[in-house]
Parts: structure tokens; sequence; C-alpha cells
């Protein structure tokens, strides 16, 4: 599995430049406004609840999966609400239908945070909102690094895909390349039917 930066040490966390952290926050205003009614995550307690009544669902890594699960992320927070849950797989098998590489995979490098975690990630350099879609579990990292150093195509499927998918009004994504991830956060009414 290609390493990705996101789950380092602090001493590793790239400074993100203020144009970018500006735009970061400018698109995390739409997610927030999306989940504003929608409590966060506040212990591991509550993560693992969810996952007991079946409105959140645990990421493995499984060898017909499109994505792997990057081991840096401790095995509590390998969790996304249910919705988010089955975004993340149309991401990972539309990308690779696009590719028609059934080899390649997609890296989460972050899904669930508590507020805690998340405020330890700001406090570390990561870029970032308090109030954020992954500590209610509607929001995940995919890593990019090693796809732009490695495979620019693959990654230009990837932001294609989002684009399409952004469109179609099922998500929010942020490409923060300073520390080598896109952010992407599920809309409510992902799943339900359209008329």
């Amino acid at each position: 599995m290609p390493p990705n930066r996101f789950d380092q040490p602090a001493a590793a966390v790239p400074i993100t430049p203020n144009e970018e952290m500006k735009r970061i926050e400018a698109a995390q205003a739409i997610e927030l406004e999306w989940w504003a009614n929608t409590p966060p995550v506040t212990s591991e307690q509550e993560i693992a609840d969810r996952l007991a009544v079946g409105t959140a669902h645990l990421l493995e890594n499984k060898g017909e999966l499109p994505y792997r699960v990057s081991e840096k992320i401790p095995e509590p927070f390998r969790v996304l609400d249910t919705k988010a849950a089955a975004l993340l797989t149309e991401i990972a098998q539309q990308w690779r239908e696009q590719l028609n590489d059934q080899e390649l995979f997609l890296v989460v490098s972050s899904a669930a945070r508590t507020v805690d975690r998340q405020q330890a990630l700001i406090d570390q350099g990561y870029p970032g909102a308090p109030d954020s879609s992954h500590t209610r579990l509607m929001a995940f990292d995919i890593g990019i690094s090693w796809l732009a150093d490695n495979d620019p195509n693959a990654l230009e499927v990837l932001e294609q895909t989002l684009q399409t998918l952004q469109a179609e009004g099922k998500l929010n994504y942020i490409f923060e390349p300073t520390v080598g991830v896109v952010h992407i956060c599920v809309h409510p009414a992902y799943g339900e039917e359209r008329s």
C-alpha cells in the first residue's frame, strides 16, 4: 500500500498556504451547512454505537473492494456513515471502470473522527474546520500523493469522476494538495430516489 502523509507525526505536516486554506474553508462551508443538524461524535463509543445499530459501516481491506484503508488509521476510526460508505464504493468502482484497470485501488487515508481527534489534527497543522463532516461520519479522505507521483492519468480520472458525481448532486469534494488528499463528503440526499 502506498504511504500517505495524512497520519504521520506533526513534524511531517507541511504548512498549508493561506490561499489553499481559504479555498478549503469556503468549500467546507457547503457541507457543514448540509450536516448542521447532525450532531458530531464525541467519543469512540458513539462510533461503536452507530456500528451496532447499523447506521455506520466498518471499512475493511477486502481484496474485491476497489479501495483500501490506510493501516495508519486507528481501527476505531475506520468507519463511515452507511451513505458515505456507499458513496466511497461508488466513486472507487466508477474510477476503476473508467481506467479499465482492476488492479488499481484508491487509498482511504482518513474517515471517522471524534471532535477531539479533529482538533488534535488541526493542532498538528492539518487543514480543517473544528466543526467537520468527518466528525459526523459523512466524510473521508483519499490519498492522492502516490497517484500524482506515479499515475497522473489515474488522478485525472479520479477528478473527472468526482466532478461528475458532484454535478449529479451526490457529493462535495476538496483537493488538499499540500497534505496530499482529496476530501469527499456525501450529500444528505445521496441514495434517495429523485423524481
